[in-house]
């Protein structure tokens, strides 16, 4: 891994954090849904493409890279029809479907592109069933995320999850993904990997129960095996002062993204109300993935409240030279992840004995 390259620079200086911009594939579409559909398909994976005996499912889903033009150009057609039958809406969630449940959707998109894509030009698998809970014994021995079949009548389970961890300030050994906490400081990236490797991955190997449902679900086996993959989508977070820094399991081409407690929060804002250049959004929980695009600038006079605490900020920084409705403009944007200003204590100080 590289050495970090961005130093520490002064609490109130926006400038460093920029490293996106407005071309990614992701981003070029009208429609925001169709936008979270790219971002599920070509961002880039969170972590390695190998983990344990497993391997990331990109390729295998998307036919990626060979595919890209072909999956490009069913999203542009997609965002050019109207009624956009089918496709799932971030605001439109049902209640048993909280808004707040970024994995629900994320799963959503996933199951729409499998159902959707043009089998022949991404040779992509058949989707055969989702959310598929295995029971043996009376117990719950886990669930299939995704259960496929591929173009040669191949099963694949695949395990889906979209997540975000931060590196605390303090934290000694900032590449030991034990270290890189979410937002409930009691998620580690660790325990996540660990889970995933040790229980979801092998759950077709350790269960009768699951192999016997599985080629229930397969029309055609021709084998009594199945392929266990995982596309686990994400963001790593290091606070906005600090060194670059990613943990040793990390995908070299995962996004990042930088957090602030709440307290430092307001001064940063402040700091930068007058300048023309830089804008934060607030970001509802289903925008997370590919923000919103609006240009609703936030001030410190109406951040949420701390309840709402954690939350996503979309910052936009428009270069000096360029003018607002110039189109060749390249904005560039950041995300700032907010946490209370005990974090990463899992509790209060008020209630901490």
């Amino acid at each position: 891994m590289t050495e970090p390259k961005v130093a520490n620079l002064p609490t109130t200086d926006l400038s460093h954090i920029f490293c996106g911009n407005q071309t990614e594939i992701w981003l070029r579409f009208k429609n925001s849904a169709v936008n979270d559909l790219a971002w599920v398909i070509f961002s880039p994976d969170l972590v390695e493409k190998e983990l344990g005996n497993s391997v990331s499912a990109g390729k295998t889903l998307w036919g990626l890279p060979d595919s890209q033009q072909a999956v490009i150009h069913w999203l542009t057609k997609l965002d050019e029809n109207i009624s956009l039958r089918g496709l799932p809406d971030r605001y439109t969630l049902t209640i048993k479907q909280s808004p707040q449940r970024l994995g629900v959707y994320f799963e959503q998109l996933i199951a729409f592109a499998l159902q959707s894509l043009p089998a022949v030009k991404t040779n992509r698998p058949a989707l055969l069933a989702q959310n598929i809970q295995i029971n043996e014994d009376g117990i719950t021995a886990g669930e299939f995320d995704f259960l496929l079949q591929d173009q040669q009548n191949q099963l694949l389970h695949v395990e889906a999850a979209v997540k975000f961890f931060l590196l605390p300030q303090k934290a000694s050994l900032p590449y030991d993904p034990m270290h890189w906490l979410g937002p409930n400081a009691k998620d580690k990236l660790g325990l996540k990997i660990d889970h995933l490797l040790a229980k979801q991955l092998t759950l077709f190997q350790r269960s009768k129960a699951a192999r016997k449902k599985a080629l229930q679900l397969n029309g055609n086996p021709t084998s009594c095996e199945a392929q266990s993959q995982y596309l686990v989508k994400g963001m790593f977070f290091i606070h906005w002062s600090a060194l670059i820094a990613q943990p040793a399991i990390a995908n070299a081409e995962c996004l990042m993204g930088h957090w602030i407690h709440e307290k430092e929060l307001k001064n940063l804002i402040e700091a930068n109300k007058t300048s023309q250049y830089f804008t934060v959004s607030l970001l509802k929980k289903t925008e997370w993935l590919t923000g919103n695009g609006v240009n609703n600038p936030l001030t410190a006079f109406d951040l949420p409240s701390p309840s709402a605490i954690p939350y996503m900020l979309e910052l936009t920084h428009q270069p000096e030279h360029s003018f607002a409705d110039d189109v060749h403009t390249e904005k560039k944007t950041s995300r700032l992840m907010v946490v209370n200003n005990y974090w990463p204590e899992i509790n209060s100080p008020s209630r901490m004995i």
